[in-house]
Formats: structure tokens, sequence, C-alpha cells
């Protein structure tokens, strides 16, 4: 017979709990102090993918979708660059960072570059091939920009593998900001952008 079919069911109550309970177990005591871990911020961190999920009955299936990056696309170098002294990278542990020279921006107007990458590696080969600006340089800098690679930064200016300067979008490219404008870009050492990017 199914429950209840006889008469009412009855349910019996809970079971009783004993009048004492007893803790068996370890002592538990609550932290005293959190540690906190900083994490370096990565220059413009963009999602640029998304799964679209359609509603069940469509009957359609998720779809991936990757958009590209604008450090990806080509883009033609503009911009006008500043005067800068015989310490342009001493500005790059400070402030805003060290703008682009003047005698760079010249050399790279107008040029095409297929990714913000080529248009890096050019814009150091520049400064190497820069004779007001490569002698601020020791013969080990020098080299790594002919070969299209940043500088080191002095060792208090690095943060952990982070050890060459570093170009850095004023307004950041996720925010419209012009990825080949040299009056955009600075360069920073890897302390100062990423002390630029926890303030914004």
């Amino acid at each position: 017979d199914a429950p209840g079919a006889n008469g009412p069911l009855t349910l019996s109550g809970p079971v009783p709990l004993p009048e004492r309970i007893l803790h068996t177990g370890d002592q538990i005591s609550a932290p005293q102090a959190t540690d906190k871990t900083v994490t370096p911020v990565a220059d413009d961190l963009d999602f640029d993918d998304i799964i679209l999920v359609f509603p069940p009955e469509s009957g359609l299936k998720p779809l991936y979708v990757m958009y590209r990056s604008p450090r990806n696309m080509p883009g033609t170098v503009s911009g006008k660059g500043q005067n800068v002294g015989n310490n342009w990278m001493g500005g790059a542990s400070t402030g805003d960072g060290a703008p682009v020279p003047s005698q760079i921006a010249d050399k790279l107007r107008g040029k095409t570059f297929g990714s913000f990458d080529s248009f890096r590696r050019a814009f150091w080969k520049a400064v190497a091939d820069d004779s007001a600006l490569s002698k601020q340089f020791s013969e080990a800098d020098i080299n790594q920009m002919k070969a299209g690679r940043a500088p080191t930064a002095d060792f208090l200016e690095s943060v952990g593998k982070r050890v060459k300067i570093e170009l850095h979008h004023e307004k950041e490219i996720s925010q419209g900001g012009a990825v080949m404008d040299v009056d955009n870009i600075k360069a920073l050492t890897p302390k100062n952008h990423i002390e630029t990017h926890k303030g914004k």
C-alpha cells in the first residue's frame, strides 16, 4: 500500500540530542594576519575573445569569436615627438615617462607597419642609429637596439623578469588611443609602467 493509504501518516520528530555536546577536535584559531600579494599590472589588459551562447530553443551552437587587437593590425606612424636633451632615458623612471624624440618621429612618420611589434623594432633600431641618442646608452644596449630590442632598464627600475624599457600608450588602446601615434607613446621603466597603470 502507498504511505498514508490506511490512515494518516505519522512522522516522528527529530532525534533528540545529548544533553551535553563535547568538542572532540583540535582547537580552532582564526588567522591573525593575511598576506597581500601585489601582481604587476599588464599593459592594456583587454579581452580579445568571447563565446556567444544562444538560447537553447534557437538550436544554434555556441560560437567562439576572437577580436583582432589593434596592436596586431597594420598602421601608419603619425605625430611629431618632442625635443629631448642629453638624458632622454632619465625621464623613463618618473612621471609620464620619456617622450618619443622628434628626430625619431621624423624618421618613422608616414611609414606603415604590420603591427605594433614591427613598429617597436623599427623604433629601437632608429634610436640605435641616431648618434645623439645612442651615445646615451651602453654598447650592450646599442647592440640590443640594433637588433630591434629595447635597452635594459636600471636594476632598481626592473620588476621580476621585466627588465627592459617599455613603450606605453598614454591613452590606452582599449580606450581608443592611437597605436602608432608617437605623441601617444612614452618610454617607461617597468617599475614606472606598473605604477602608471596602478594610478588609472
